[in-house]
């Protein structure tokens, strides 16, 4: 009788990253690192880990749906308009008072005396605009928030707060456009409003802020940069 051939069927060896052709290869391995990383954790050990208590996924739905999410909104929003305030009283040197406004952030340094000049060398407008282009910073100087002279001497002759009183009435009168027209310098770069006085309580520029926000209801992140 003859002999049926050996119809077994042949084994094969099991793909390994050493058998596999070059470019299988990669995706062989591509594939045990990806099957290796899956998380097989049930969902109440994952909603355990998560929640403090094992949930089902449509409880984890119902309480991802009552999140207030108006929180974290306001949060967003509250956020006022940055600002900074600085004199250059404590300041000699005009240069190294260019590079500090600009290690502050400013972008803009909006100069509010009513005359831009002063005997200190550097700091008239012509010289200190000259430092500010040095340092990456632009100058402008708006004469009309300047503080006028009868009401400079109130402030310093110590009646500070007659000062700021005689002051805020004539910036929310003749000169309310100017205040109007600082609105938009502020949000289109950083700015920081200068004056002399280091300290910011004896000065005006403090008005035209506590204006912005109080009269006109802006949101203001005041920084005193010094």
């Amino acid at each position: 009788m003859a002999r049926l051939p050996n119809t077994r069927p042949t084994s094969h060896p099991q793909p390994t990253a050493a058998n596999a052709p070059e470019a299988d290869r990669v995706i062989w391995q591509d594939c045990r690192v990806a099957t290796s990383t899956v998380d097989t954790r049930s969902v109440a050990e994952l909603t355990t880990a998560v929640f403090g208590e094992a949930l089902s996924l449509d409880q984890v739905l119902a309480r991802l749906e009552r999140v207030d999410m108006s929180a974290s909104r306001a949060v967003a929003t509250t956020k006022g308009l940055w600002v900074g305030s600085i004199g250059y009283e404590l300041h000699k040197d005009h240069l190294a008072f260019a590079r500090h406004v600009r290690a502050a952030g400013v972008e803009r340094l909006i100069d509010v005396r009513e005359l831009p000049i002063s005997r200190r060398r550097g700091y008239a407008k012509t010289a200190l605009s000259q430092a500010m282009a040095d340092a990456g910073v632009e100058y402008l100087h708006i004469k009309a928030l300047g503080n006028p002279k009868p009401f400079r001497d109130l402030y310093k002759s110590g009646n500070v707060q007659e000062g700021r009183r005689h002051y805020e009435n004539h910036l929310l009168g003749e000169q309310r456009p100017a205040l109007d027209g600082l609105i938009p310098l502020l949000r289109e770069k950083r700015c920081a409003l200068m004056c002399v006085e280091h300290d910011p309580t004896t000065c005006h520029r403090t008005v035209i802020v506590e204006a912005l926000r109080d009269k006109l209801g802006l949101a203001l992140d005041v920084a005193e940069i010094g």
